[in-house]
């Protein structure tokens, strides 16, 4: 199984999640180029933010569409994560679902394994927010500034 996952931010998003799907799935292997997805890859491409990330999200749809020599899909899977912000968790959802859904029906197409995941308000929020991966205790310097600035 490969995946496609387009993530919204540019730097967090993924490493975090260059490293939590190996967790997931620990069949699943990072390929950092496309040419390089062979079998139980996945590849991450950063979105840009909102509302930036919609285009390479259709963007996407397309590569996972596509058809490779052996006459099979590249990917098996798509996968969009993408934070709320000032929506709630439903509403993003259902506004990428729609999004989604509405660009498989420009294309003809009837089914495409895909999953959203909304990060509600924003993975960094939820980072600096979790006390099991941010402690009081800390001792980095930079982490307490910004820990300080951004105290959630």
């Amino acid at each position: 199984m490969n995946i496609y996952v387009i993530v919204e931010g540019e730097v967090g998003e993924k490493q975090v999640y260059k490293e939590w799907i190996p967790c997931v799935n620990g069949k699943l292997r990072f390929s950092p180029t496309i040419d390089e997805v062979k079998s139980n890859n996945f590849l991450i491409f950063h979105g840009g933010g909102y509302p930036q990330y919609l285009s390479k999200i259709e963007s996407a749809i397309d590569d996972v569409l596509t058809i490779n020599e052996g006459g099979k899909r590249l990917f098996d899977r798509l996968v969009v994560s993408a934070d709320s912000e000032e929506h709630s968790y439903d509403e993003r959802k259902i506004e990428l679902t729609k999004f989604i859904e509405s660009k498989l029906k420009e294309r003809r197409i009837k089914t495409l394994d895909y999953k959203i995941i909304v990060q509600n308000f924003c993975l960094e929020a939820w980072c600096l927010g979790n006390r099991k991966i941010i402690s009081k205790s800390n001792k980095n310097a930079e982490l307490k500034k910004h820990a300080k600035y951004y105290d959630v």
